[in-house]
């Protein structure tokens, strides 16, 4: 692909293509960069292609059989699949895959380019390769937006040269594509919002971490959980309820609260709002670019 701007337009489209597989009751169950292609149509637009069904399997058939299992590719396994914990696999899943590989292209970098540059680098994700380390890592930097920011601040980026009359070109296409990364940076934090601390879960299937069941905001009464939540966005809030936490060794893991209904089709919604939005957005860019000629459009050989 030629830019950042191509990528969120592709996963855009592999977010459409989960959310057909769903209504089919498919699970994917490998979201990765192997998996994941494009075609061009006649005016050199991309469209996102998700292959590879090896993995899948029926979804009513994988929340009835909750042997633990590991399957996909171990940088964008989920955490649930990482700890091969016994709750049933959704397509919360598949989205968590889908962040750690917007993270991963932005850090390693998006064109071919930008990854030939970066390929005999070291950088906190990773950790995401170590299968000792990833699920433990995942859970620290997806638990609030300044600890994703250590992971943001690795994010791939181009030298702007300095101005010398005759490089103009240059630097418009070298703050084209930075641009394109921060644009992405903000999509990321976006996506980890909606997964980790969405307001319209109950408390207690927020965050990354275990818990007590008070300490996530659980209280006996059976009341509803929201009401008094200030971060809760009222006229956003589905008209649902939400099972009380399920307890292990007296913790609550928001990752196991995530994947019980309805929180996982609230979440897949939201998502996939949130990433159609910076499709239109990534879309505008290239329009955008395209009028000025075709020298930002094909800058994913630039480094």
């Amino acid at each position: 692909i030629k830019s950042v701007y191509e990528l969120i337009i592709i996963l855009n489209d592999v977010v459409k293509a989960l959310g057909a597989l769903a209504g089919c009751n498919i699970l994917h169950r490998d979201i990765s960069d192997s998996n994941i292609m494009f075609t061009r149509d006649k005016d050199g637009n991309v469209c996102g292609v998700l292959i590879d069904l090896d993995n899948a399997v029926d979804a009513e058939r994988a929340q009835i059989d909750k042997r633990p299992i590991c399957t996909g590719t171990l940088p964008f396994m989920s955490v649930n699949n990482l700890e091969q914990s016994d709750a049933a696999r959704k397509n919360v899943d598949e989205l968590e895959s889908m962040l750690y590989l917007l993270i991963w292209m932005g850090v390693w970098g998006a064109a071919s380019a930008h990854r030939a540059s970066t390929a005999r680098g070291t950088r906190k994700v990773s950790d995401w390769n170590d299968p000792k380390r990833a699920a433990e890592a995942k859970r620290d930097k997806m638990n609030s937006a300044s600890n994703l920011g250590t992971l943001l601040r690795e994010f791939f980026r181009v030298r702007v040269p300095k101005p010398n009359g005759i490089n103009g070109k240059e630097i418009e296409i070298a703050e084209w594509i930075n641009e394109s990364y921060v644009i992405l940076e903000e999509l990321v934090l976006d996506l980890r919002a909606c997964l980790f601390d969405n307001p319209n879960l109950p408390p207690w299937a927020r965050s990354t971490q275990p818990g007590k069941p008070e300490r996530l905001g659980f209280k006996e009464s059976g009341s509803d959980q929201r009401a008094n939540d200030p971060s809760n966005d009222s006229a956003t809030t589905p008209n649902a309820e939400f099972d009380d936490p399920t307890v292990h060794d007296g913790l609550v893991d928001p990752f196991r609260e995530r994947t019980k209904d309805p929180a996982a089709d609230v979440l897949f919604a939201s998502f996939a709002r949130i990433l159609a939005k910076y499709g239109s957005i990534a879309q505008s860019k290239i329009t955008e670019a395209k009028a000025k000629g075709g020298a930002l459009v094909d800058s994913g050989n630039v480094v």
